[in-house]
């Protein structure tokens, strides 16, 4: 009975601290369509901006492998595909860091440029996008989580 307890009180505490570990999410990303004259109908400009908490930053785009997780911008669903390269501010460039590489970062909020094409049948609930990132401060890095993000298409496409 004693160990049952004490089992029961650990497998406790290793849940509780997974979640504070979590904990609340430094960075927040929002979504709006880029009004643009002409062009190909099916392809809409969004534009991704992050506001991320003082103290913290994010991976760039450009993160070079062997280091922290990069960002990533992708398509969330079956209808939308990148109609061109993913664009964003140029990162602060920070030679030495804990991973030995040097690290590109964001801080503040940027904003990225993502062109997306629309498929037929067009979404019901708009474009729908993928963030994926990892956010740290200079001594601490949260495990990369994912947003999902979904923009408004005009003309009620």
């Amino acid at each position: 009975m004693q160990v049952t307890l004490k089992l029961v009180v650990w497998l406790s505490a290793v849940v509780v601290s997974g979640v504070v570990a979590q904990g609340p999410d430094p960075v927040r990303w929002s979504v709006a369509v880029v009004p643009t004259r002409g062009g190909d109908a099916e392809v809409v400009t969004l534009a991704v901006t992050a506001s991320i908490d003082p103290g913290w930053k994010v991976y760039s785009l450009t993160q070079t492998s062997g280091g922290p997780f990069p960002l990533r911008i992708a398509p969330g669903a079956e209808s939308v595909s990148l109609a061109g390269a993913v664009t964003g501010p140029a990162p602060i460039v920070q030679e030495t860091s804990a991973f030995g590489i040097p690290v590109e970062v964001y801080d503040g909020r940027p904003r990225f440029v993502v062109p997306v094409r629309v498929g037929s049948p067009a979404p019901v609930a708009g474009a729908a996008l993928k963030v994926r990132y990892q956010a740290c401060t200079e001594t601490t890095c949260l495990p990369p989580r994912t947003a999902t993000l979904v923009a408004q298409l005009p003309g009620g496409r």
